[in-house]
C-alpha cells in the first residue's frame, strides 16, 4: 500500500512529466494553466448539474479534476489556480449538497497541502511573499527582481505620453525597450535578452491604440454576454481575468482558445435565442 512519502513521489515523477510536456509542446506555462483550468472548470460544472451517485463515472470525472488540477500546481500557474478557486467555489456552493460543499472544502485544503509540496509552486508563492517593489537594478540577483514592477513601471512611463492616441501596434515594443535600457540589472533574463511585453492585454491595447481603442475592445469582449449561458459566463470570467496579466491576443495558442469558444459560445446562444422565437 502506498503511503504518503510514496504518494509525494509518485506526484514528484508525474511533475517532471508535466514540465517535458511543456517544453515539448512550447505553450507557455500560464497559458497550459488556463486551458486545464478550463476543462477542469467544464468538468465539474457537468458533475455538479447531475444526480451524484457513486460509480465509475464520478471516479473518472474526480480523477480527471484531480489530475487537471495538479498539472496546473505543477505549472506554478498561480492566476489560473485563483481562476479555478473563485469559479468552482460559486459552482459548488450554487449547485452542491451539504456532502458535496465538505468534500470540495476537504479537496481544498489537499490542494493547498500540494501546493506546499510541489517546489516549482512553493517557489512562486515565495516570490509573492519576499519580492520587493523595487525597480530592477544591478544589485539584485535574478530571483530579487520584480520583473512585473519593472514592467508596469514603463508601460505608465509611455502611457502619460501616449494614453490617447497610442504608439501603433509597431512601436509598443520599442518604446517599452527604450524605457527598460534605463534599467541597470544586467543578467541571461535581463530586459536586453529577453523581450518583455505589458503583461496584461488591456495595456496592450491601450498602448496600441489608444483610450478610443480600448473602449472599443472592451465592447467588442462584453458584446455576447448578454443572455448567454453559464459555460459562455465562466469562459469570459477566464478570458477577462486571465488579460490581466497576460497579453493572450500575443501568442497562436491565445488566440486559437479565444477566437475558437468565443464564436462557439456566440453562436449557440444565437441558436438558443432563435429557437425560443419559433
Amino acid at each position: 500500500m502506498l503511503n504518503c512519502r510514496g504518494l509525494i513521489d509518485v506526484l514528484k515523477l508525474f511533475f517532471i512529466f508535466l514540465v517535458g510536456f511543456a517544453d515539448l509542446s512550447e505553450i507557455h506555462l500560464p497559458y497550459l494553466g488556463i486551458l486545464f483550468v478550463f476543462s477542469a472548470l467544464l468538468v465539474l460544472k457537468e458533475l455538479l448539474s447531475q444526480k451524484i451517485k457513486f460509480n465509475w463515472e464520478l471516479v473518472a470525472k474526480s480523477l480527471t479534476i484531480g489530475l487537471l488540477l495538479f498539472s496546473v500546481i505543477a505549472f506554478a500557474a498561480r492566476l489560473a489556480l485563483m481562476i479555478f478557486l473563485i469559479v468552482s467555489f460559486y459552482l459548488v456552493f450554487k449547485r452542491a449538497s451539504f456532502f458535496g460543499k465538505s468534500i470540495f472544502l476537504i479537496s481544498i485544503v489537499a490542494l493547498c497541502f500540494l501546493m506546499l509540496s510541489l517546489p516549482s509552486s512553493k517557489k512562486r508563492i515565495d516570490e509573492i511573499i519576499y519580492t520587493k517593489m523595487e525597480l530592477p537594478n544591478k544589485n539584485q540577483k535574478s530571483e530579487e527582481v520584480n520583473f512585473r514592477y519593472g514592467i508596469y513601471n514603463c508601460v505608465n512611463k509611455v502611457l502619460k505620453e501616449n494614453w490617447l492616441f497610442g504608439v501603433g501596434p509597431g512601436n509598443v515594443q520599442n518604446e517599452l525597450n527604450k524605457c527598460y535600457a534605463s534599467y541597470t540589472y544586467k543578467n541571461y533574463d535581463d530586459y536586453t535578452n529577453v523581450e518583455y511585453n505589458s503583461h496584461n492585454q488591456y495595456l496592450d491595447i491601450w498602448l496600441k491604440y489608444g483610450i478610443f481603442g480600448l473602449i472599443f475592445f472592451l465592447f467588442f469582449l462584453f458584446w455576447g454576454i448578454k443572455n448567454s449561458n453559464e459555460n459562455y459566463g465562466i469562459f469570459l470570467f477566464i478570458i477577462v481575468i486571465a488579460m490581466l496579466t497576460e497579453n493572450i491576443l500575443n501568442r497562436q495558442v491565445g488566440v486559437i482558445f479565444f477566437t475558437f469558444f468565443n464564436s462557439l459560445f456566440f453562436i449557440n446562444r444565437i441558436d438558443n435565442f432563435e429557437k425560443s422565437i419559433n
